[in-house]
């Protein structure tokens, strides 16, 4: 009978513990995110996204200025050919380089660029290694807490509460039945508990008249009554308090769980981030060195044609006809041959404009353009250089005598 009587307090106990548990979990489940969403921040992807792609826009920027640059040198060149102050070999020539000079800067903006990114990229790397020991550690230290924390909800002793209030309870109700007098158990109610013997029997001696009882072994049963009382109400009070302790320790725990796995996300990402962008940073560079050695060669080859175009330029004016014409002569003369009066002029034209260009004894530079033979890259090279010479001088000379 007793138990069944006991039962509605106890489900209510239960569903009361249940409530609590609930209610304080959702609270701190809602804080944990409020702080979340507080602090905010950006990580290192997106550091790097926004750092590159400030980048790039420099870089646009100075593409689109070597575009505009390109376009004026073109015009202020296509205005000195139209005005006649250069030839038509001349404008193709400039031209090419032109083309030339603008591709070369694209590709240097390229580089630089590609470059930079890889930088970027290589830093922001090396500042997650420098944070990886710290967020290993915090991964190492949410587990020991988490553990701790388990441990603590794991180590609350529902069962001894439970039965400690019942046997409390019981003990207490037999010796006040075994007493069988409750007229004494009034009485020690009244004088409530906590109180030592001597304070026990004078309140029954002077509440004598009052409570028509005394009892001379009143304050001994006090003692016994004190000892199990106290016992009782303690265990109840443990019991009472039970699922609010239960609550606090499955909150740490959850809590410690939840860090614990945030800690350890965290440190899994930053070494993953580790890992993608040393594979990133060892791919883009090797495409990098890839492209820049063909960057090189591809500037090697259009120099090499500029410097064709500009001797074949060279040998197609009446310069580079005169001389070539004079070189000829030369080489007639040097194998035993005869050449007419308006070569041998043109021989001494040749070396008037030597003289004029200040290039040492002309008439050995002429002899020794007569004498070449075989490759004729090389003769080629020889006449353009001499032709390039004689017209530097001339332009020098027209600039001095045009009016400032």
């Amino acid at each position: 009978m007793e138990e069944e009587a006991a039962r509605p307090a106890t489900n209510r106990m239960g569903a009361w513990r249940e409530a609590t548990v609930a209610a304080a979990e959702g609270m701190d489940r809602l804080h944990r995110a409020l702080a979340d969403a507080a602090l905010g921040g950006q990580k290192f992807k997106e550091t790097t996204e926004q750092t590159t792609r400030a980048f790039r826009e420099e870089i646009q920027a100075a593409t689109t200025l070597a575009g505009a640059v390109k376009e004026n040198e073109m015009a202020e060149m296509e205005a000195a050919q139209e005005a006649g102050l250069i030839s038509q070999e001349e404008y193709a020539t400039q031209r090419l380089e032109i083309e030339m000079r603008y591709l070369a800067k694209k590709r240097e903006l390229q580089e630089r660029e590609e470059m930079t990114e890889i930088l970027i990229l290589r830093r922001q790397g090396e500042l997650a290694e420098m944070r990886q020991p710290e967020l290993t550690a915090a991964a190492e230290s949410g587990q020991l807490k988490k553990a701790k924390a388990l441990e603590d909800l794991g180590s609350l002793d529902k069962e001894g509460i439970n039965e400690r209030k019942k046997s409390t309870a019981a003990a207490l109700e037999e010796w006040e039945r075994k007493l069988k007098t409750p007229e004494l158990i009034e009485q020690f109610a009244a004088i409530g508990t906590g109180k030592t013997q001597l304070d026990a029997e004078r309140w029954m001696q002077s509440n004598a008249s009052k409570t028509g009882y005394y009892n001379t072994s009143g304050s001994n049963y006090y003692m016994q009554w004190d000892a199990l009382k106290r016992g009782a109400t303690g265990a109840e009070s443990e019991w009472k308090q039970l699922p609010g302790a239960e609550a606090q320790r499955k909150v740490a725990a959850d809590r410690a769980s939840e860090e614990a796995e945030r800690a350890m996300k965290k440190a899994v990402e930053n070494q993953s981030f580790i890992t993608e962008t040393g594979r990133d940073v060892a791919d883009r560079r090797s495409r990098f060195d890839t492209r820049h050695q063909a960057n090189r060669e591809t500037l090697g080859l259009e120099q090499d044609t500029l410097s064709r175009r500009a001797e074949a330029a060279a040998m197609k004016s009446p310069t580079g006809k005169l001389v070539s014409a004079v070189a000829e002569s030369e080489r007639i003369l040097q194998l035993g041959g005869r050449i007419s009066v308006h070569q041998q002029g043109e021989i001494r034209t040749v070396i008037e404009m030597l003289n004029r260009a200040h290039v040492a004894q002309g008439e050995v530079v002429l002899k020794g353009l007569g004498s070449l033979h075989g490759d004729v890259d090389v003769i080629t090279k020889k006449l353009a250089a001499v032709v390039h010479k004689i017209d530097q001088q001339g332009k020098q000379l027209r600039n001095q005598a045009s009016p400032q």
